[in-house]
């Protein structure tokens, strides 16, 4: 059974560089896992997740649920298994677009949601 890949939304946009957002997930070994990508001010989700390494050389400090802006370019790969992939490359210009409990409120979503995080 093959996996489909769940950030062929960025193919269409290959090479290009755009303002992307995200919501933030989680910071593990200095890595920013970022959920819901999509082109800044839509909301059509074109990939389910990226990562993005070293977020400490940005010196930025974000909590789970926030939404963050990026400048980045959608590129493509091969994997080990030859198997074409999709990704944002070269980014920066990190920047919060609205705290986790104001993005709830926004979107009209119950707190219990996001029970456990908590909000500065």
């Amino acid at each position: 059974m093959s996996r489909v890949d769940n950030r062929l939304g960025l193919r269409k946009f290959l090479s290009k560089d755009m303002v992307w957002q995200g919501v933030v997930h989680s910071l593990v070994d200095g890595k920013l896992l970022l959920k819901d990508i999509s082109v800044k001010g839509k909301s059509k989700v074109l990939a389910e997740h990226i990562w993005i390494d070293d977020v400490k050389a940005f010196r930025a400090e974000f909590k789970r649920g926030d939404i963050i802006q990026f400048d980045g370019i959608a590129t493509n790969y091969k994997d080990s298994h030859g198997v074409r992939k999709y990704n944002i490359s070269k980014i920066c210009k990190l920047g919060l677009v609205s705290l986790a409990h104001d993005a709830m409120v926004k979107q009209g979503e119950h707190d219990d949601k996001y029970k456990g995080i908590r909000y500065r």
